[in-house]
């Protein structure tokens, strides 16, 4: 995986304290942890790969990223939304902010897509995450989309989110076993917690598409009554994922060579469209 590998060097040369703050502690892989991989994948060779790499390489660990305490997650999209006016009425209700800053995010899969095309469809993500402070966190996201009778109308989720402290190694091992990049967006970003519930406040680099909330929580009538606490009924709301969300707006996910109409960060912005796709 030439682009993803190429992407993991330079953003860690660009941030080079990135090494300093994430040297992972060695932690034993729980049953509890095995069984939620392969639950996820239901794919036994890419469980015992992935077990084997947290065992052995300790190159990554649980990222405090509150949807790793739902045991399923439940999230909805409502567009085009008013980012300041809806942000303005969460720190009024308490809610704390958690990130701001730019959200790189990579797009793993076989080459017929197989992962994406199963029934459960299931998604491996890369993520870089660099703060207006000019932090850099990368994370590996696994998620499985599931099927539920009760909230139809609310995206139901397994999806577990881990910290990478060697993300050439993870790249790397998972080329090895035929994985590529498939797609891939770059977008602005505003995290807020309250309680069981993250809200995140987005701006595509797509000139179509509005500005967005993902409401993301542990139970389905959390969700909605979230989306009434804060007034937002009035609003267009989705329950896809990313890739149905830009499909939405009749974009292509995954050209970034497109004119953006984010101010995307120099160190970004400088080599992103230089590394071979």
């Amino acid at each position: 995986m030439d682009r993803l590998s190429g992407l993991c060097g330079n953003y860690i040369l660009k941030f080079p304290k990135f090494n300093e703050e994430n040297n992972a502690e060695v932690w034993d892989v729980t049953d509890a942890f095995k069984a939620e991989v392969v639950n996820i994948l239901w794919e036994w060779h890419l469980s015992d790969v992935l077990i084997q790499l947290t065992k052995h390489g300790h190159a990554w660990e649980f990222s405090d990223n509150l949807i790793n305490d739902f045991e399923i997650e439940r999230e909805i999209k409502v567009l085009d939304v008013n980012i300041e006016e809806v942000v303005k009425k969460l720190l009024w209700l308490w809610a704390i902010k958690v990130f701001d800053g730019w959200v790189h995010d990579v797009y793993i899969d076989y080459a017929d897509k197989e992962l994406e095309n199963k029934d459960a469809k299931v998604s491996f993500r890369f993520r870089f995450k660099i703060s207006e402070k000019g932090k850099l966190s990368i994370f590996y996201t696994i998620k499985k989309k599931i099927n539920d009778e009760i909230a139809q109308d609310i995206r139901s989720v397994y999806e577990s989110e881990l910290k990478l402290s060697n993300p050439m190694l993870v790249s790397d091992l998972l080329g090895a076993i035929w994985l590529q990049e498939t797609r891939e967006k770059i977008q602005k970003r505003q995290s807020l917690s309250h309680g069981e519930t993250k809200f995140d406040f987005n701006k595509s680099h797509h000139e179509a598409i509005k500005d967005w909330l993902e409401i993301e929580t542990s139970h389905w009538e959390r969700a909605k009554w979230m989306v009434d606490l804060l007034g937002l009924w009035g609003h267009e709301i989705k329950n896809v994922g990313s890739r149905k969300f830009y499909k939405n707006y009749g974009v292509e996910y995954g050209n970034l060579d497109k004119e953006s109409k984010l101010e995307i960060p120099e160190p970004i912005d400088k080599y992103i469209k230089k590394i071979p796709k």
